[in-house]
């Protein structure tokens, strides 16, 4: 579970780069990586970007 503030660091895009909105979040998340010899060269991380919305304000 990852709790933030949405702020300048939090990168959102909805059809463009949303303003800062001060509101708190907090997600599940998962990350799935790919390592080569002891290093990770891979990193995808996913989770719930609807509800992620909805509770900085952009969407209801």
């Amino acid at each position: 579970m990852r709790s933030c503030q949405h702020d300048p660091r939090v990168d959102v895009r909805l059809n463009g780069t949303s303003a800062p909105t001060g509101k708190p979040f907090k997600l599940e998340m998962s990350t799935v990586g790919r390592w080569k010899d002891g290093v990770m060269v891979e990193e995808f991380l996913f989770w719930d970007n609807p509800m992620f919305m909805k509770q900085i304000g952009l969407v209801q």
